[in-house]
């Protein structure tokens, strides 16, 4: 997305992207895409009657760069994800956002996050983080800390995260890592995958962050 794109006025990308979270139409993503692709839905303007996606079309008609298509590729993945939220509870989260004064504010946290991700995994986790907010499960405090998370960690390794939980031997690189951006507590020692029988290190469980994040962003049960 272009940087000059102003994040103010009733018609802004932000407040639009909001909208989009509040409309009926991010259906249209879901059966859109399912008849002709993502990829042919975003180019072809099918999905214009989305906010979100009718803000960018009035901006740059014109063409698409490839860094903003594939930003509006990974937007369209959260739209679709946090779609599956009942359409009230979608209405309610945004209609307190504006009450608050902070839907614009909401829009370019969620935008300006998307934007830095480097697939199109990670927007669905986050929007799956947000939907929890949204139906009252977590404050939107907390799950917007946990999305920041997701976007410093590599996504597959955030995919072994729910084996902390089981409390099964991991790879030390990648519970090393986990632990660096704040999904997992250590103390202890224990053996890992790889490890030779004399040697140790340190025993990983998930924390607060973690747990949140399997719970709702991965949507795996506690076991």
């Amino acid at each position: 997305m272009s940087r000059n794109v102003v994040s103010e006025g009733p018609n802004s990308v932000p407040i639009a992207f909001s909208d989009s979270a509040a409309s009926e139409r991010l259906v249209d993503i879901s059966s859109t895409s399912a008849d002709i692709g993502l990829d042919a839905a975003i180019t072809s303007g099918a999905l214009d009657g989305v906010p979100f996606f009718g803000a960018i079309t009035g901006i740059a008609r014109a063409g698409i760069a490839i860094r903003d298509y594939l930003f509006l590729k990974k937007v369209a993945a959260f739209l679709e994800t946090f779609d599956k939220t009942p359409l009230e509870k979608r209405r309610a989260f945004i209609a307190d956002l504006e009450k608050k004064g902070k839907k614009a504010e909401f829009g370019e946290q969620i935008l300006l996050l998307v934007d830095r991700m480097e697939d199109v995994e990670k927007p669905a986790i986050v929007a799956h983080l947000i939907a929890a907010a949204a139906m009252g499960h977590l404050p939107l405090d907390k799950a917007l800390r946990v999305a920041k998370i997701v976007d410093r960690a590599f996504v597959e390794d955030l995919k072994t995260l729910p084996r902390f939980q089981a409390g099964s031997p991991t790879n030390r690189l990648v519970a090393d890592a986990l632990f660096s951006v704040g999904l997992l507590n250590g103390n202890g020692l224990a053996m890992f995958d790889g490890d030779d029988a004399d040697r140790s290190g340190t025993t990983y469980h998930l924390n607060e962050y973690g747990r949140i994040l399997v719970r709702y962003g991965l949507q795996v049960e506690a076991s």
